[in-house]
Protein backbone atom coordinates (compact mmCIF):
# COMPACT_ATOMS: atom_id res chain seq x y z
CA UNK A 1 0.00 0.00 0.00
CA UNK A 2 1.44 3.51 -0.67
CA UNK A 3 2.47 5.61 2.03
CA UNK A 4 3.81 9.12 2.52
CA UNK A 5 5.78 10.29 6.05
CA UNK A 6 4.92 13.88 7.53
CA UNK A 7 7.15 15.32 10.74
CA UNK A 8 4.86 15.97 13.59
CA UNK A 9 2.90 17.41 14.74
CA UNK A 10 1.58 17.36 11.27
CA UNK A 11 1.29 13.56 11.03
CA UNK A 12 -0.86 13.82 13.96
CA UNK A 13 -3.09 16.07 13.20
CA UNK A 14 -3.59 14.43 9.67
CA UNK A 15 -4.79 11.27 11.41
CA UNK A 16 -7.12 13.59 13.82
CA UNK A 17 -9.07 14.92 11.03
CA UNK A 18 -7.60 18.54 12.01
CA UNK A 19 -5.94 18.84 9.17
CA UNK A 20 -7.02 17.77 5.83
CA UNK A 21 -4.53 19.04 3.41
CA UNK A 22 -1.01 18.39 3.02
CA UNK A 23 1.10 20.72 1.56
CA UNK A 24 3.97 19.90 -0.23
CA UNK A 25 6.56 21.47 -2.52
CA UNK A 26 5.90 18.60 -5.09
CA UNK A 27 3.00 17.54 -6.99
CA UNK A 28 1.45 13.95 -7.42
CA UNK A 29 -0.53 12.18 -9.75
CA UNK A 30 -1.21 9.51 -7.60
CA UNK A 31 -5.03 9.26 -6.19
CA UNK A 32 -6.32 6.55 -4.07
CA UNK A 33 -5.84 5.37 -0.57
CA UNK A 34 -2.60 6.53 1.32
CA UNK A 35 -0.88 5.41 4.74
CA UNK A 36 0.08 8.56 6.60
CA UNK A 37 2.99 7.75 8.93
CA UNK A 38 4.97 10.12 11.30
CA UNK A 39 8.50 10.29 10.63
CA UNK A 40 11.16 8.64 12.54
CA UNK A 41 12.99 11.87 12.82
CA UNK A 42 12.56 14.47 15.69
CA UNK A 43 12.36 18.30 13.23
CA UNK A 44 14.87 20.50 14.73
CA UNK A 45 14.54 21.79 17.96
CA UNK A 46 14.44 25.24 16.63
CA UNK A 47 11.55 24.50 14.49
CA UNK A 48 9.96 22.32 16.94
CA UNK A 49 7.74 23.62 19.55
CA UNK A 50 4.52 22.86 21.31
CA UNK A 51 1.48 23.27 18.96
CA UNK A 52 1.16 26.70 19.87
CA UNK A 53 5.18 26.98 19.38
CA UNK A 54 7.13 28.17 16.03
CA UNK A 55 6.60 25.19 14.14
CA UNK A 56 3.00 27.10 12.93
CA UNK A 57 3.95 30.28 13.44
CA UNK A 58 6.80 29.74 10.54
CA UNK A 59 3.45 28.14 8.23
CA UNK A 60 1.77 31.61 8.98
CA UNK A 61 3.93 33.83 8.52
CA UNK A 62 4.34 32.71 5.06
CA UNK A 63 0.44 33.57 4.68
CA UNK A 64 -0.12 37.48 4.01
CA UNK A 65 -1.28 39.70 7.15
CA UNK A 66 -2.05 36.63 9.02
CA UNK A 67 -1.65 36.20 12.68
CA UNK A 68 -0.57 33.68 14.84
CA UNK A 69 -3.29 32.92 15.98
CA UNK A 70 -2.20 30.10 19.67
CA UNK A 71 -6.48 29.52 20.84
CA UNK A 72 -7.41 28.33 16.96
CA UNK A 73 -4.07 26.18 17.06
CA UNK A 74 -4.60 24.35 20.70
CA UNK A 75 -8.81 24.27 19.74
CA UNK A 76 -8.05 22.29 16.75
CA UNK A 77 -6.38 19.76 18.05
CA UNK A 78 -8.56 19.83 21.65
CA UNK A 79 -10.44 16.52 22.41
CA UNK A 80 -8.48 14.39 19.81
CA UNK A 81 -6.97 11.46 21.97
CA UNK A 82 -4.15 10.73 19.01
CA UNK A 83 -2.34 14.50 19.93
CA UNK A 84 -1.03 14.62 22.71
CA UNK A 85 0.93 17.74 23.00
CA UNK A 86 4.73 16.70 23.40
CA UNK A 87 4.03 13.12 22.92
CA UNK A 88 3.61 12.67 18.69
CA UNK A 89 4.26 9.05 18.11
CA UNK A 90 7.28 9.03 15.90
CA UNK A 91 7.90 6.53 13.12
CA UNK A 92 4.49 4.97 13.26
CA UNK A 93 1.60 4.22 10.39
CA UNK A 94 -1.18 6.45 12.17
CA UNK A 95 -4.22 6.46 9.43
CA UNK A 96 -5.43 6.22 5.88
CA UNK A 97 -6.75 8.58 4.18
CA UNK A 98 -8.12 8.73 0.48
CA UNK A 99 -5.87 11.73 -1.60
CA UNK A 100 -8.59 12.94 -4.09
CA UNK A 101 -6.73 15.99 -5.56
CA UNK A 102 -3.54 17.31 -5.76
CA UNK A 103 -3.84 21.70 -6.71
CA UNK A 104 -1.59 24.22 -6.93
CA UNK A 105 -1.46 26.11 -3.31
CA UNK A 106 -2.98 28.92 -5.27
CA UNK A 107 -5.70 27.74 -5.94
CA UNK A 108 -6.86 25.58 -2.93
CA UNK A 109 -6.22 29.11 -1.03
CA UNK A 110 -9.24 30.56 -3.41
CA UNK A 111 -11.48 27.94 -1.82
CA UNK A 112 -11.78 29.48 1.07
CA UNK A 113 -9.81 27.33 3.13
CA UNK A 114 -11.16 26.53 6.97
CA UNK A 115 -8.92 28.56 9.24
CA UNK A 116 -7.48 25.53 10.54
CA UNK A 117 -6.16 24.55 7.68
CA UNK A 118 -4.63 27.52 7.12
CA UNK A 119 -2.38 27.52 10.16
CA UNK A 120 -1.36 24.05 9.68
CA UNK A 121 -0.35 24.43 6.15
CA UNK A 122 2.47 25.71 4.45
CA UNK A 123 0.67 27.83 1.13
CA UNK A 124 3.42 29.46 -0.03
CA UNK A 125 3.03 30.34 -4.16
CA UNK A 126 4.71 27.52 -5.77
CA UNK A 127 3.42 24.67 -3.47
CA UNK A 128 0.65 22.03 -4.03
CA UNK A 129 -2.09 21.37 -1.67
CA UNK A 130 -3.19 17.36 -1.32
CA UNK A 131 -6.06 17.41 -0.82
CA UNK A 132 -7.60 14.28 1.16
CA UNK A 133 -10.73 12.59 2.66
CA UNK A 134 -12.39 9.98 4.69
CA UNK A 135 -9.49 10.07 7.06
CA UNK A 136 -9.42 6.49 9.10
CA UNK A 137 -7.00 6.44 12.20
CA UNK A 138 -5.44 3.34 12.54
CA UNK A 139 -6.63 1.50 15.72
CA UNK A 140 -3.04 0.29 16.70
CA UNK A 141 -0.50 2.73 14.99
CA UNK A 142 2.42 0.19 14.02
CA UNK A 143 6.12 0.91 13.25
CA UNK A 144 7.16 1.94 9.72
CA UNK A 145 10.52 2.64 8.25
CA UNK A 146 9.40 5.94 6.38
CA UNK A 147 11.01 6.99 3.02
CA UNK A 148 10.69 10.49 1.14
CA UNK A 149 8.34 11.08 -1.46
CA UNK A 150 5.77 7.75 -1.59
CA UNK A 151 6.33 4.56 -1.07
CA UNK A 152 5.44 1.41 -0.54
CA UNK A 153 4.80 -0.49 2.80
CA UNK A 154 3.34 -4.27 3.43
CA UNK A 155 -0.33 -4.53 4.57
CA UNK A 156 -0.19 -5.88 7.40
CA UNK A 157 -3.28 -6.82 10.21
CA UNK A 158 -3.55 -3.24 11.50
CA UNK A 159 -4.63 -2.19 7.72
Amino acid sequence: MKAISLWQPWASLMASGAKKIETRSWSTKYRGKLVICSAKKIIPEGIKGSLAGQCLRIALHRLEGKQFDEGLARQAVAGHPMIKIDSWPYGYALAIGNLVDCIPTEEAIKRQLDPYELVFGDYTPGRFAWIFEDMEPIERPFPVIGRQRLFEIEKSAEI
